[in-house]
């Protein structure tokens, strides 16, 4: 007799985060065991119910972005083009988390409560600060001008994530550009407005 095809948890999470991103949090666990190659019995012996799968699967994949932030250095490029890096890095992240976060909301969940439940800070401030600690250490090798990395970083982030939602929302609408130029500009008017050799009240000294 054939023995069982056995599935790795990666696998049932990787196909699971597929159904619920195409289908909505009301996905039946009968189209998700479908979609492994398994049977629904199965399924929930190895999750318990699908509200934990869903949780499972909707967690981000890969490093944290808070731990990759904090290992980007700086380095003797122009900072245009260290922005750029990491506005990509930052949009990557967004990309993949907006829409599982989305699921988790429609289906019910405090996003708030959830966030809370792990230990320290919660992602998103864990986010912000690693970004604000970019911005500190960019300050202090005299790249940007920025007195208050936390607000800086704010902009940044903050100009990266409405791009990423509303490309998820409304596709091609309102994003009409690619996301190399968009970064570029960005980018850019990062370095102009806090160029420690162009404002104002600098220059004026």
């Amino acid at each position: 007799m054939a023995r069982p095809t056995q599935f790795s948890d990666e696998e049932i999470l990787h196909a699971a985060r597929a159904c619920f991103i195409e289908h909505g949090p009301g996905v039946s666990t009968t189209v998700i065991a479908k979609r492994v190659g398994m049977s629904q019995a199965a399924l929930f012996k190895r999750f318990g119910s699908k509200m934990q799968l869903m949780v499972r699967a909707m967690q981000p994949e890969g490093e944290p972005l808070w731990e990759t932030v904090r290992a980007m250095p700086i380095d003797d490029r122009p900072m245009a083009d260290q922005l750029l890096d990491l506005a990509t890095t930052v949009a990557r992240w967004f990309e993949r988390l907006i829409p599982q976060m989305m699921v988790l909301k429609a289906s019910g969940m405090d996003l708030l409560e959830e966030m809370g439940k792990g230990p320290g800070d919660p992602p998103p401030v864990k986010g912000l600060l690693a970004m604000a600690d970019y911005m500190r250490r960019a300050h202090e090798a005299g790249l940007l001008h920025a007195p208050d990395p936390t607000a800086l970083a704010m902009q940044f982030m903050g100009a990266i994530h409405v791009r990423m939602f509303w490309r998820h929302m409304a596709g091609g609408r309102f994003v009409q550009d690619t996301d190399e130029a968009y970064f570029q500009s960005l980018a850019a008017h990062t370095v102009r407005g806090a160029s420690p050799t162009h404002l104002p009240h600098e220059s004026a000294r």
